[in-house]
């Protein structure tokens, strides 16, 4: 996963859903 170099991105991962839905 790239999910390493997505951290510094200012959205949230798939991984993580919204606490809204």
């Amino acid at each position: 996963m790239v999910e390493h170099h997505v951290k510094h991105k200012p959205y949230v991962p798939i991984q993580d859903p919204p606490a809204e839905a």
